[in-house]
């Protein structure tokens, strides 16, 4: 039965689900936001009086400390518990029913033994796949509100970088160094979130689904 405690063991793979800090994808590439700016002076409406060509955006801490961003990773770390703690009592009750096949092997005669271990293998790797495609489908969900993030934050940026005069947002994470008067991070933040609150429509895609709601969670859970 070595083969399948090894199988068991394969379960504490699909507990380290990834973390928002960890599982972030980073977009290294710069964010090319080139405006031409025909014959637009300065005025009192104007919400800077930095001007400059060239402005940073912390890429990262836009996203994660944004509102839409924090709803995002709490989310994550509900779910993530929730499988880990399934991990665990899947694993648990395999042990069980892995020592009572042992237990069995002097009782029953030689084929039928065989053909219950075929079985309890074909459970094991069955269970396994299911656990795997959740923890894929945790990181997916991530991937996906992520890009939406950063879709429907182009035109605040871009309004930045008018209001500055930049004719090119870089990700500060690729650039070596930068004057800190350049950094437009804080105030992107501030003005995503009063967009994007937790009552808006982009809290609406369905991107997160309720807490515990993963589809094969219930399912496998009744199966097994």
């Amino acid at each position: 039965m070595t083969a399948n405690k090894v199988l068991i063991l394969q379960f504490k793979r699909a507990s380290k689900v990834i973390s928002a800090g960890r599982g972030f994808v980073r977009h290294v590439q710069l964010v090319s936001l080139c405006l031409l700016v025909f014959g637009v002076a300065a005025s009192a409406q104007q919400q800077f009086t930095l001007r400059s060509p060239i402005v940073v955006l912390d890429r990262e801490r836009f996203y994660q400390e944004s509102v839409f961003g924090q709803r995002q990773q709490r989310w994550l770390e509900t779910e993530s518990a929730a499988l880990r703690n399934e991990n665990r009592q899947i694993e648990m009750e395999l042990t069980e029913e892995e020592q009572q096949l042992t237990e069995l092997r002097n009782t029953v005669d030689r084929v039928t033994f065989q053909n219950m271990a075929d079985a309890f293998n074909a459970k094991v790797e069955r269970l396994r796949g299911g656990q795997d495609f959740k923890a894929q489908r945790l990181t997916q969900i991530t991937e996906i509100a992520q890009s939406s993030f950063f879709d429907r934050a182009k035109p605040i940026l871009f309004d930045l970088a008018q209001e500055t005069g930049a004719l090119v947002v870089l990700d500060k994470q690729s650039v070596i160094a930068s004057a800190d008067y350049i950094d437009i991070t804080d105030i992107a933040i501030r003005r995503v979130d009063m967009q994007f609150d937790e009552n808006s429509e982009l809290f609406d895609t369905g991107l997160f689904p309720q807490d515990n709601d993963l589809t094969l969670r219930q399912q496998e859970t009744e199966n097994r």
